[in-house]
């Protein structure tokens, strides 16, 4: 069971394009890169492509010698039964030679994910014109079939296996695991390669000369300490432009898979640099090897912590100060209090104080207290509007200051290392 193509029009376009020039590239075309299942790229193999049997015989089908022509062409689904049967309406039942009548025999023949229909009556004798058709068209001589089907297993993020498995459900042919690591080395990963590079190249050549302020975040493979691969992605806070994305082995950090991010933000920020673009500040997670990094070796750059990972990391502290059953009372407000957080950090103006003030405001307000003497630099009462009757809404209920809840709590609102870190979070960046 062949798949088809046609000339016309699609609403689905693939959005990354393939190359018909083979060439042998460096960089990410000579790196390892391990699928969920099995080593889908950079696989040596010798095998030679699938060429059309008997090339003698005259094959009638289309041929694409330009790389644009493939954009547009649509594929469906044809069972062999209705294919004889059109070649049969096409080529008759009987020789056409004057001294023969003989029965045409019609063969069908799987090459790769196309269909061969080979015509000759039962004498041997064959039409003069035509005596083969093929259900794809040739690009450079490769079937267009075998070229999209290698190509965009990999642009749609699959792998091979579970492609050819599908094929073989449906009983329809499909390429061999060696064309499709020839295809994909040859044609595809060199056009990613390409694309990517034009990219990234008109990206920092937009900020060029500029003063950006820039966010960046990693990604590991795999959770945990068992993570060999990160991928560390730096964007321009205003505009999301993507400016870099790096990705770093365990093996070229002395496999320690701890040090990757670090590594990453590194190499990113060097790639920004030597685009000519000036860093003015730094957004990340509160990683403890990357603030250091920037507070040695770029004193001039602010470093900013992205306030989504800070109020994440109270959510967690809260909930394990919660655990225990006499401290089950903080459980009702801990959403308020990660809320009283991101608040305070988008309405401090850019003041430390006035960060500090309006974050420790919050032990007063668990207790029922809304206005207090000033002297931690905030304004010494609550913002919110006036509660009826003073009562907590919800299910929650003010706390006492000698009960083990507020104990655990304050003990997290006021943790040595958070009260350090809050100046990381006076411009409010989130990513």
């Amino acid at each position: 069971m062949p798949i088809f193509f046609s000339n016309t029009t699609s609403n689905f376009r693939t959005a990354l394009h393939f190359s018909l020039e083979s060439r042998h590239t460096q960089g990410l075309a000579n790196c390892p890169a391990i699928g969920i299942e099995e080593l889908v790229y950079d696989t040596h193999c010798e095998d030679v492509y699938e060429e059309e049997i008997d090339q003698r015989n005259i094959t009638f089908g289309p041929r694409i010698n330009d790389a644009n022509d493939v954009k547009g062409q649509r594929c469906c689904i044809a069972y062999e039964e209705c294919l004889v049967h059109l070649a049969r309406l096409a080529v008759g039942h009987r020789c056409e030679l004057a001294d023969c009548s003989a029965r045409i025999d019609i063969s069908c023949k799987t090459v790769g994910t196309a269909m061969l229909i080979d015509w000759v009556c039962e004498n041997g004798h064959k039409p003069s014109s035509i005596s083969r058709w093929r259900s794809q068209p040739l690009v450079n001589g490769m079937r267009l079939g075998d070229l999209t089907v290698a190509a965009n297993t990999l642009y749609s993020g699959n792998n091979f296996r579970k492609i050819q498995f599908f094929f073989k459900c449906i009983n329809a042919g499909c390429i061999s695991e060696s064309s499709f690591l020839r295809i994909q080395r040859l044609y595809a990963v060199p056009s990613v390669n390409e694309m990517y590079s034009a990219m990234q190249n008109s990206a920092l050549e937009k900020f060029h000369g500029h003063s950006v302020i820039v966010m960046g975040d990693g990604r590991n493979d795999s959770p945990g300490h068992s993570a060999m691969y990160c991928t560390y992605t730096v964007v321009e806070c205003e505009s999301l432009t993507i400016l870099a994305v790096v990705v770093v082995d365990k093996r070229h950090v002395g496999k320690r898979s701890t040090n990757m991010e670090k590594e990453a933000l590194v190499r990113a920020m060097s790639i920004v640099r030597e685009a000519g673009i000036k860093v003015v500040e730094v957004v990340t997670d509160a990683h403890s090897q990357i603030a250091k990094y920037i507070r040695t070796q770029h004193p001039s750059v602010k470093h900013s912590f992205d306030v989504w990972h800070g109020a994440k990391n109270l959510c967690k502290k809260l909930n394990k100060a919660s655990t225990p059953a006499k401290c089950s009372h903080l459980r009702p407000w801990i959403r308020d209090i990660v809320d009283h957080f991101w608040y305070c950090c988008q309405h401090c103006d850019g003041s430390l104080i006035k960060l500090q003030g309006l974050w420790k405001g919050v032990l007063h307000h668990v207790r029922g207290v809304h206005e207090w003497y000033v002297g931690d630099g905030g304004p010494g009462c609550c913002l919110h509007e006036e509660m009826p009757d003073n009562q907590p809404t919800g299910n929650k209920e003010w706390m006492t200051t000698d009960s083990p809840a507020f104990v655990a709590m304050r003990k997290v609102v006021l943790d040595p290392y958070l009260i350090r870190t809050l100046p990381h979070y006076i411009n409010f960046r989130w990513e």
